[in-house]
């Protein structure tokens, strides 16, 4: 489904923001259509570039969730302003408030709040692709340091 943790690439547009490739998405949309699935993932590609915009809200309409995944409260009100499912991934340690600086609501992902009694396979939130709200990842894991001075 990704590579290194990202949709396939497919070049880069005039700016020289990366591409995810649009055809490699229509085949996603194609196959999680034909399965049944219900498949979802998320996707680190800068919707500055139309193509990542137009293919990500062609695979969320679809059948096919793309959330974009952001690391400042401003791309994710960006993102989330333009329809999409959005996810924002914060330090371990940050307060994070009830809204976003534009007002829209943040939702700290259940799995990592329920003391293990919710999973990602029961929660389902960032497999919706119309929610009304961001869900925001608090850093984790052996790398939850490193992650928190990359994105303080």
């Amino acid at each position: 489904l990704n590579i290194t943790g990202d949709l396939m690439p497919g070049g880069f547009d005039e700016n020289g923001l990366d591409i995810a490739d649009p055809n490699y998405i229509a085949g996603l949309v194609k196959a999680n259509n034909k399965s049944k699935a219900k498949g979802y993932t998320y996707s680190h590609y800068s919707i500055k570039n139309k193509t990542n915009l137009n293919s990500f809200k062609f695979a969320n309409k679809n059948g096919f969730t793309i959330n974009t995944s952001n690391e400042t409260y401003e791309t994710a009100d960006d993102s989330f302003k333009k329809g999409l499912p959005t996810t924002l991934t914060r330090p371990s340690n940050e307060k994070i408030p009830a809204r976003s600086p534009a007002g829209n609501k943040l939702v700290i992902c259940p799995q990592q709040t329920s003391n293990g009694k919710i999973t990602c396979e029961s929660c389902k939130l960032c497999e919706i692709p119309d929610r009304s709200e961001i869900v925001v990842f608090l850093a984790h894991s052996a790398r939850k340091n490193k992650l928190n001075e990359l994105i303080k």
